[in-house]
């Protein structure tokens, strides 16, 4: 078992820290999920501090601390002028250090799609006055992102289990919601088994079917059903009396 353990939580200047050459992960700055990191961040603060150990610069002889997990997030603090951050100091040698560095992305446990999207519709129905573009805009996402997640509440209760664990990606899923429920049953073996093109070719090709079906008085299984429309008044009384 690892010795790696956390001796003290404190907040320290940010020129202090270091990214070592032997990090897990270089950081790419021009990557969407750092540019929406750095953009929470200058939203909310930094609600997560970096874990790092103790380490001396070779250079001035100075006490400097070596980024264990948090790399990302110092790079967005840097870019923003934060000059001060919160930090969690482990101790333990390379080998620790690197173990410590790994489990600290396993340690991360996403929030399951569908779950999210509940959050999202909490945050609406308790901020009555804001729209999904305001929501949108305090979470740095874009209108299109927060429609395509609220859209997931639109599948069947089975096929959002699917999604939270897993078994059906989200890009099929956006599509699936997007069709009737009785529909998305018909479709989700094709969800599971056609690449993402292919499916999404179908599913258009469904909609379209749909459409026609629904011009024409029909139902998604062929079944007639009878569309009501306006007769001129004359019509009927010439039919009354005869």
């Amino acid at each position: 078992m690892s010795s790696v353990r956390v001796t003290e939580a404190l907040s320290v200047p940010l020129s202090k820290l270091r990214i070592l050459p032997q990090a897990l992960r270089s950081v790419d700055v021009t990557s969407l999920d750092y540019q929406k990191l750095r953009d929470n961040i200058q939203s909310l603060g930094l609600l997560h501090g970096i874990s790092v150990t103790r380490g001396v610069d070779k250079d001035t002889g100075e006490e400097v601390f070596n980024i264990v997990d948090g790399a990302h997030r110092y790079t967005a603090a840097k870019e923003l002028g934060i000059t001060e951050v919160p930090i969690t100091v482990f101790t333990g040698d390379d080998v620790e250090r690197l173990i410590a560095q790994m489990s600290g992305n396993l340690q991360v446990v996403a929030t399951k799609p569908v779950e999210y999207t509940k959050q999202l519709l909490k945050i609406l129905a308790t901020k009555h006055n804001w729209g999904q573009s305001d929501l949108a805009a305090h979470i740095n996402q874009t209108t299109g992102w927060i429609q395509e997640r609220l859209n997931l509440l639109k599948l069947t209760e089975p096929i959002q289990k699917m999604v939270d664990s897993g078994e059906l990606n989200l890009s099929k899923a956006f599509l699936l919601a997007g069709l009737p429920s009785d529909v998305q049953g018909e479709m989700l073996d094709d969800a599971k088994t056609l690449g993402s093109a292919e499916f999404q070719a179908k599913v258009s090709a469904k909609r379209a079917q749909l459409r026609k079906d629904a011009a024409t008085g029909k139902t998604s299984t062929n079944e007639f059903v009878h569309k009501p429309f306006l007769r001129k008044m004359s019509d009927i009384k010439a039919e009354v009396d005869d």
